[in-house]
């Protein structure tokens, strides 16, 4: 082994070391965002390879501290092969660790200084340089000392030379130059053509290329290959696996059956709505004093939330209070109610001037608590959106009682749950379970986050 080699294998072990030192030094997070259409090849591909072999850097010991165990192991591997006789082992082993080191360890530098040749707005991609210098100034080490374990490895030049001038190597690259030229060259059924932009165009063969490449299909080559795309598939329906809501603007066959499928799911969602209306207004609730307002509603929730919001303070953590009653809680101007969030609600929502009679029969659980109301405003409705039931609130501002009263639904029929509640003057005091059914056996259980205890599922 040369002097000159043994130089650059030191090179290699002090750029590893350089890069472990950068990396200590850094801070534990770095956070980051950008706006841009910027297009970086280079960000994209360090992101994929990072996905797959970040286990290979976290688990694996030789890519650990900058690669430095990977230099001493083809250090070690290179000196033993040379004085065995046989250096283009320790070449080859060379070669293939400064490859596997820059793959797990190193690709960062490249990825950017590729970006920036493509597109300065890359920069902004990347965090800055502030963001570079977080995410890829470690992996200068590991690049580095890839560099130098091959230039400590190559070849003399004469080998270089000879293997230039033979007459193997010249046939083999006149070879790859040719079927290179084939490989890239156009055939003529698939020259590539214009790609259009989605629009407001009603024009059928617009609408149908908008679908494609909504769906991500088709989107890099021409619109004539994707419309002769479609036109076979449109001669072909209704074979099995052709989409007729991907053809129908271009189809008319496709385009009726897609609006009898479609005709025929809205006709089952209003049969099931109206089966849902018919449930709730069979089951409404007669009060046995006259209330002052009066408001009912069918409500289903995305997640088994419907609340009155008086407040923009979104961190009072009600939601804990909530799962730990299983039904209801309430801050100030925040009012929360929870129910099973597969199931539709039969909601109806009564203001009385005085505290109503007590009702127990035919509800599983009754709680009442008190509510303070800063504005005035007692609107409930689902807490992901929608339309809101009516203000309750008809004293105004205040401290009122809320009485909620809930009825599980048929579980096995998919009916709806019932929910009465009753909204009256009077101070907020504690908290009265006046009522508290014991569970049925054989209740589904909510599909909710660990640690919610609804309705469906309490004591």
């Amino acid at each position: 082994m040369s002097r000159r080699s043994r130089l650059w294998w030191l090179t290699a072990l002090l750029a590893s070391v350089a890069g472990t030192l950068y990396g200590r030094l850094l801070p534990e997070s770095f956070s980051y965002g950008y706006f841009g259409f910027a297009s970086c090849p280079g960000h994209d591909a360090t992101s994929e390879i990072s996905a797959v072999l970040w286990p290979v850097a976290a688990w694996v010991p030789l890519f650990w501290y900058g690669g430095g165990p990977v230099v001493v192991l083809a250090f070690a591997v290179h000196w033993l092969a040379s004085w065995l006789g046989r250096p283009w082992i320790g070449r080859l082993f060379a070669w293939t660790a400064a490859v596997a080191l820059v793959l797990v360890a190193g690709s960062g530098p490249v990825a950017v200084a590729v970006d920036l040749v493509l597109d300065r707005g890359c920069l902004d991609v990347w965090g800055g340089l502030e963001g570079v210098a977080y995410l890829t100034g470690w992996q200068v080490g590991p690049a580095a000392a890839a560099l130098c374990m091959l230039a400590a490895v190559r070849n003399p030049r004469y080998l270089v030379r000879r293997t230039l001038r033979a007459r193997w190597f010249r046939r083999g690259l006149a070879v790859s130059a040719a079927l290179g030229l084939l490989a890239f060259a156009p055939v003529s059924d698939f020259v590539p053509g214009p790609v259009s932009k989605c629009g407001d165009s009603r024009d059928p063969e617009q609408v149908f290329l908008c679908t494609m490449h909504q769906r991500g299909l088709f989107t890099k080559v021409g619109d004539h290959l994707a419309l002769a795309y479609g036109r076979r598939q449109c001669a072909a329906f209704p074979a099995p696996g052709v989409d007729p809501y991907l053809i129908a603007s271009i189809c008319p066959p496709a385009a009726e059956v897609a609006r009898r499928e479609r005709a025929a799911q809205q006709a089952e969602i209003q049969a099931e709505e109206a089966r849902s209306q018919k449930i709730c207004d069979a089951n409404r609730h007669r009060p046995r004093v006259r209330p002052v307002r009066v408001a009912h509603d069918r409500i289903f929730t995305d997640y088994g939330v419907i609340e009155a919001l008086e407040t923009e303070d979104w961190d009072d953590d009600l939601l804990t209070t909530a799962q730990d009653d299983g039904l209801v809680a309430t801050g100030p101007g925040h009012l929360m109610i929870l129910t099973h969030s597969d199931y539709e609600n039969c909601v109806t929502v009564e203001a009385y001037r005085q505290r109503p009679p007590l009702e127990k029969k035919g509800w599983d659980r009754v709680v009442e608590v008190g509510y303070a109301s800063p504005s005035g405003t007692i609107e409930l409705g689902d807490a992901m959106g929608g339309p809101q039931m009516p203000n309750m609130a008809f004293a105004g501002k205040g401290t009122y009682r809320i009485r909620v009263h809930y009825r599980e639904p048929a579980w096995e029929e998919l009916t709806p749950q019932h929910l009465l509640i009753q909204i009256f003057p009077g101070r907020r005091g504690q908290r009265a379970v006046r009522h508290d059914q014991p569970g049925r056996a054989g209740r589904p259980q909510r599909d909710v986050p660990s640690g919610w205890s609804g309705p469906c599922c309490s004591q």
